[in-house]
């Protein structure tokens, strides 16, 4: 009862004007205070009822009162709830209610009770913020947040318009009956110019710089504001507008999922203001940073004329990075802005916006002061629907205004762009909007790039909290509807006369163009092993016109080798009548290294006995399917250099020269220490061999060195030799076995062999230590005659 009397002490005569007089200037707080009391215009207490009413001369003020307002309806609450405790029986009666509450500000009432609304963040969101702070990298994204959110906004007035005007906005072929199969070529291409989003930026008095996004969407009402303030709850705690996404095509429902994105202004700027008309009203929001308590002002009136949303962001101009000056181009602005410092800063906000949009779903114009500087591409849906637009099962295929096919696949909702260019991007983006590179998600083979853009997943399940990646347990998902577009798309290019046709008009080379491309080299590039046999089966149709050619060495009537050039297609339908000669150079073959392989090739000429090689380097790999490594020639004194032949069926031991198993031995005994699993240390393996029979492992087990990486390597392998001491020249065979074998060490190998074998003859743990015992011996041979050969030559 004491809290309730000190409470209703709210009259405006509870200061006393001589008192501050004395004390001097009040601190911000006790203003406040003094203006609450100082703005109560109506206070009536009876054992009853009590009335109250105020009017604030500014928002502290108002905030003040709403806190006294909170508080006496709190103790009034209590006072009902524990009236017998705290009263004597014989008194009886009951305790007061509010039954009269008015707050104004400045004369005009508050909207819903909203003026001391502030954002506030669930706490499962908060914990995923603090997890991964640092959501932001880079300031600026805060003009793909706002971006993001106009674009939003317009997909939801756009669906709301298609269903009460099918006829005006639709194509005439579209159903108009049953939208829920809609496609985005089903919308006429003048509908998506209805919903233009403005980027507009002007230079301030006293060194400020304000942005403003505008769009022309839904609007904000008081109750979006109210749900945009609880942060990372997001549209799907809101039960109508959920329902109403749910229904709109998987492709355009809106992109945002997390309700953080508007704070990414805080950035760059303590506050903002929106400013929005929906069909029923207008108003005016200001939105304070959390550091300034972050309190949500909302007005009405008429601050907007047209509906939609602005949201105006007033900054300090050194928040504005320049973009980088080596790239400035004066020439391209307008000649009226000489400022060259300024015009950086534009350029930094275009280039801003220009990186985020792989393709807008609507157009996006960026003004300055009002003058269109710029204008970004919007999505060229309407191309799907006409004439040239190829079409199979699921997918529309038209050529690409960039150059090469964009191809849309209405069943995933997924727009892919296929480039044949000398520099692939293998982008990912998602609803238009570019998801940062990641090397974990692979998407490009040499000379082809495939950009996806994935517009039928959903934000909240798949992107990060930034959404400038995926999420780490979506990434093998994403992958598999990449390979499964990817299939889709060649076997629809497998079933054309000539792939060619669909691409001769537009190429895209990014370094000035060749027409030196091979297009049915790059189909097979991304081909599958199953779409390969299919070329393989139509060499006519899919071979010959393989234009792309690889050196080769003949075998010449001069009896060595010499090179010529061999055109692909030509190789891949007559694998069985050639054979290879692979090198690991990293920067592929030049003149010297043709020459080099030429020059290693003839010293074992008579060994190999092949009559023409070809030259396969570590970057022009050519997978051919269903066929395996069956014999290998490792080349002397020339590491990462090796010839070898293919067989249809996977070998259990390779086949190989007594030379070749020699050079082997040593590799097996100096190979590179890769780590290992199971705490047992790996080197590179050897292919197996039969005179070691009882030491083979499955392939999948150990790297095995020296051999090309996409060409099927089934064969078993001879597990590697643990670190041991290598001066074999120093020391006595017997000895050496001995060392070697008695170790820790080598027991352990041994169970690691015994346990992984891949021979299925019955073996025990003492068999595979006499097979090693043969094999050391074999090494020590080797070895030995390396050691008298070298010191016969220092003696000559």
């Amino acid at each position: 009862m004491l809290r309730l009397g000190d409470l209703l002490d709210a009259d405006n005569s509870r200061f006393e004007p001589t008192a501050e007089l004395v004390t001097g200037e009040l601190p911000q707080d006790s203003a406040a205070h003094k203006g609450k009391h100082e703005a109560t215009i109506h206070l009536l207490i009876t054992p009853e009822q009590i009335e109250y009413r105020a009017d604030c001369p500014n928002h502290a003020v108002y905030r003040e009162t709403r806190v006294f307002l909170d508080w006496l309806e709190s103790e009034l609450t209590f006072a009902a709830i524990n009236w017998l405790n705290l009263i004597p029986k014989e008194l009886g009666g009951t305790a007061p209610r509010l039954t009269k509450k008015e707050l104004l500000l400045n004369g005009k009432p508050d909207i819903e009770n909203t003026s001391d609304l502030r954002f506030g963040i669930s706490q499962e969101k908060a914990f995923e913020i603090i997890e991964g702070s640092g959501i932001y990298n880079d300031k600026m994204i805060f003009l793909r947040e706002l971006i993001q959110n106009a674009e939003d906004a317009s997909k939801i007035q756009l669906w709301r318009d298609l269903q009460k005007r099918p006829d005006l906005y639709l194509v005439d072929n579209a159903d108009k009956n049953d939208l829920s199969h809609l496609q985005p070529y089903d919308i006429k291409a003048e509908a998506f110019d209805s919903y233009k989003i403005t980027v507009d930026m002007r230079q301030e008095p006293d060194e400020k710089f304000r942005i403003r996004i505008i769009d022309r969407g839904t609007g904000m009402s008081v109750d979006t504001v109210k749900q945009m303030c609880r942060v990372g709850t997001s549209y799907h705690q809101d039960k109508a507008r959920r329902r109403e996404i749910e229904a709109m095509p998987a492709w355009l429902r809106p992109t945002a999922g997390f309700g953080i994105g508007l704070q990414s202004v805080f950035l760059v700027a303590p506050a903002f203001t929106i400013y929005s008309r929906t069909e029923e009203s207008a108003i005016k929001v200001t939105v304070e940073s959390r550091k300034k308590e972050g309190y949500v002002q909302i007005e009405k009136g008429e601050f907007w004329e047209e509906q939609g949303t602005c949201v105006e962001v007033i900054l300090d101009k050194e928040q504005i990075p320049d973009a980088n000056d080596s790239l400035f181009n004066n020439d391209f602005f307008d000649v009226n802005y000489s400022d060259k410092t300024l015009n950086l800063k534009y350029e930094k906000i275009f280039r801003t916006v220009e990186s985020h949009e792989n393709s807008a779903f609507f157009p996006i114009e960026l003004t300055r002061e009002a003058v269109l500087s710029r204008e970004l591409a919007k999505t060229g849906w309407y191309r799907f629907q006409t004439e040239k637009c190829q079409r199979s099962a699921s997918l529309r295929i038209v050529r690409s205004e960039n150059g090469g096919l964009d191809i849309w696949d209405t069943k995933t909702y997924t727009l892919l762009h296929v480039a044949w260019c000398p520099v692939p991007k293998g982008e990912f983006s998602f609803k238009g909007k570019r998801i940062g590179k990641d090397d974990s998600l692979y998407a490009y083979v040499d000379n082809i790039s495939l950009d996806f853009d994935f517009y039928g997943l959903d934000a909240k399940n798949y992107l990060s909290v930034n959404r400038q990646e995926f999420k780490a347990d979506k990434k093998d998902e994403i992958e598999k509807q990449v390979c499964v577009i990817t299939k889709e798309v060649v076997d629809y290019l497998l079933t054309l006369d000539d792939i060619c046709e669909p691409l001769e008009d537009k190429l895209y080379f990014p370094l000035g163009g060749s027409d030196i491309f091979d297009f049915y080299l790059n189909l097979w590039q991304i081909a599958d092993e199953n779409q390969e046999k299919l070329m393989m089966g139509s060499p006519k149709k899919h071979l010959e016109p393989m234009s792309t050619k690889v050196k080769t060495l003949c075998w010449s009537q001069g009896k060595q080798y010499e090179l010529k050039e061999t055109k692909v297609g030509e190789i891949i339908e007559n694998y069985k009548n050639f054979n290879y000669m692979y090198h690991d150079f990293n920067r592929g073959f030049s003149d010297i290294a043709y020459a080099y392989c030429c020059k290693i090739a003839n010293t074992i000429a008579k060994e190999v006995n092949f009559q023409e090689l070809v030259l396969f380097g570590h970057h022009s790999d050519i997978n051919i399917p269903g066929t395996y490594i069956s014999q290998i020639w490792l080349f002397p004194k020339a590491d990462g250099i090796l010839a070898y032949s293919l067989d249809n069926a996977p070998a259990e031991y390779f086949e190989m020269s007594e030379e070749s198993k020699a050079r082997y031995l040593k590799a097996l005994y100096y190979g590179q220490n890769l780590g290992g699993t199971n705490g047992f240390p790996r080197r590179y393996a050897i292919p197996a061999l039969k005179d070691y029979s009882e030491l083979t492992l499955r392939s999948s087990d150990v790297p095995v060195g020296f051999l090309i990486n996409d060409t099927r390597i089934d064969a078993w392998t001879i597990s590697p030799l643990l670190s041991m001491d290598k001066s074999v020249g120093n020391c006595q065979k017997p000895e050496f076995i001995v060392r070697v074998t008695q170790s820790a060490e080598f027991d352990k190998l041994a169970d690691y062999v015994l346990e992984h074998r891949a021979d299925p003859t019955p073996c025990t743990k003492e068999k595979i230590v006499e097979a090693y015992k043969r094999l050391l011996s074999d090494y020590y041979d080797v070895m030995h005659e390396d050691e008298a050969l070298k010191e016969d030559g220092e003696e000559e």
